[in-house]
């Protein structure tokens, strides 16, 4: 199925950590997906965007302010350890739910959508532990994506 740039401009984040991830989806997660609040993928070419950071969308988000661009990367670099370590030593259900839905918004205010999609997945999770392989694939999609960020602010 052929895309318009347009239309391939609308589609973001295909495993954008560099390895492979927990769950049964595959593809980029489409805008209106997003706007939905489904990170389920969709079934388009993968190779659209592989960065860690959606910085086209970071840049949407900011109007383009450079200075805003770095302080609110600044902010998911801090916020992300933050919000990991909660979800690696909550004991209860309520307090990883709440971290991992903070580390979504915080991954999806930047367009980080792999740490989006895999917060979300452990913040809908009904079960009363969180799966150890996607607690860590989502350890190193956050590091990735703090790799990249420095990466970008250096």
């Amino acid at each position: 199925m052929a895309h318009s740039s347009e239309a391939k401009a609308q589609f973001v984040g295909a495993g954008g950590c560099g390895h492979a991830t927990t769950g049964p989806v595959s593809g980029p997660v489409s805008v209106a997906a997003q706007q939905r609040g489904d990170l389920s993928r969709d079934h388009t070419p993968a190779n659209i965007c592989q960065k860690p950071v959606d910085l086209v969308h970071l840049a949407k988000q900011s109007h383009g302010d450079r200075t805003l661009e770095e302080e609110v990367l600044s902010l998911f670099l801090g916020q992300s350890d933050l919000y990991v370590e909660r979800l690696s030593k909550a004991s209860a259900a309520d307090d990883r739910r709440m971290a991992a839905h903070a580390l979504r918004g915080s991954a999806l205010a930047i367009g980080a959508w792999e740490v989006a999609r895999l917060s979300k997945m452990i913040e809908l999770s009904s079960e009363e532990h969180t799966d150890h392989d996607l607690m860590d694939g989502l350890s190193k999609c956050v590091e990735t994506a703090q790799s990249y960020i420095r990466s970008l602010l250096s």
